[in-house]
């Protein structure tokens, strides 16, 4: 019997992720847990996979063959699985791993099924490797109280905890690095309300699609989305950016959850600014948070890759250079608000479509 193994990212409870996963799989799925996994049952084992991997909350998803614990049973069907997995001339190392008790250890498992593998697939010139590290194909295997589960497939997932488990928070979206704000802020388990932010076609249709990825992320079937459109100050590039920001956290301020997430981090905000702000959303009753705070580095290989933010990071705004645009914002966001759009979308195919034919 297939199934799909799930195993929990570090801090995430396996009761929040069966329910989570019962609502990603769309369909009718039986749910168990061995050890700290949870064991999946579905009629497409593969479908249910992919679905998964996206899910907030699980570090890896293995599609596994479920078998008894006894020896033999389960040294045979790794050397099942191996020669279905394992590539001409490629290195394989057997690798199981017991949190369950038998008569048995882990390591006479391993010894006998690649041994055996290596006589099966001499004719390909595959071989075992010394250890993990050195191996192109691992053959995994769990070893748990009730069953034994030879992976065939092992699927990193996006890590986190489940989706939701904070409640709610507003994001805003008006930048790459709104974005990578607003996925921490759903890996760290709030439920997004989105603040879409446009000056022009362009920006709206680029902002959509970012809206429409981070959906992705959640098990939601509706989606909350405020669209309001932009009016920058004329300024430098960098000021422009700046005073986008301080619109975005000002029209934050005007919605109704108390949560608010924002993307501001020291590698590319000045300090005075992001003590400004801070302050700013206290005295508004709002708690903030900044999950780039401190640059994560798949963030720091991002603005890397982007010369805008590279740009951005080493310009050097100063708060009375900045304040010359005080009167200006304040006009921007309250003319914002007036023309602000809310809604309330299906999460599906037509998501993008919907929220282009709401303007």
């Amino acid at each position: 019997m297939n199934i799909v193994l799930v195993f929990p990212s570090q801090f995430s409870p396996r009761e929040a992720l069966a329910q989570a996963i019962r609502k990603a799989a769309g369909s009718k799925i039986e749910i168990s847990f061995e050890g700290d996994s949870l064991v999946c049952k579905s009629e497409d084992t593969v479908e249910l996979a992919w679905k998964l991997v996206d899910l907030c909350g699980i570090d890896t998803v293995a599609i596994a063959k479920k078998v008894s614990r006894e020896f033999s049973d389960v040294s045979n069907s790794i050397v099942e699985v191996g020669k279905k997995v394992i590539l001409p001339g490629k290195k394989f190392y057997v690798k199981v791993i017991q949190t369950s008790k038998a008569d048995y250890v882990d390591r006479d498992i391993e010894f006998a099924s690649s041994g055996t593998l290596t006589a099966k697939l001499a004719g390909i010139n595959a071989r075992p490797a010394k250890n993990e590290d050195e191996a192109d194909k691992v053959v995994l295997t769990f070893i748990g109280k009730d069953a034994a589960y030879v992976c065939m497939d092992v699927i990193e997932g996006s890590g986190g905890v489940p989706f939701g488990l904070l409640g709610r928070a507003s994001c805003s979206l008006h930048s790459g690095l709104s974005f990578f704000s607003c996925l921490y802020a759903v890996k760290a388990g709030f439920v997004p309300e989105l603040v879409l932010l446009y000056a022009d076609e362009n920006e709206l249709l680029e902002g959509a699609k970012i809206a429409e990825a981070l959906t992705k992320q959640t098990v939601m079937q509706e989606h909350r989305l405020r669209l309001v459109p932009i009016r920058i100050p004329a300024a430098d590039e960098s000021t422009v950016n700046l005073a986008k920001d301080l619109i975005a956290l000002r029209i934050l301020l005007h919605v109704s959850n108390k949560s608010i997430v924002l993307p501001f981090s020291l590698f590319t905000h000045p300090r005075w600014f992001i003590e400004s702000v801070i302050k700013e959303a206290v005295l508004a009753d709002k708690t903030p948070y900044m999950p780039l705070m401190l640059l994560p580095d798949d963030l720091a290989n991002f603005i890397r890759g982007s010369p805008e933010l590279c740009a951005r990071s080493i310009a050097r705004v100063t708060k009375s250079e900045f304040q010359k645009y005080n009167r200006e914002i304040d006009s921007a966001v309250r003319t914002s608000l007036k023309r602000m759009n809310a809604l309330k979308l299906k999460v599906g195919p037509d998501y993008l479509h919907d929220i282009l034919d709401s303007i």
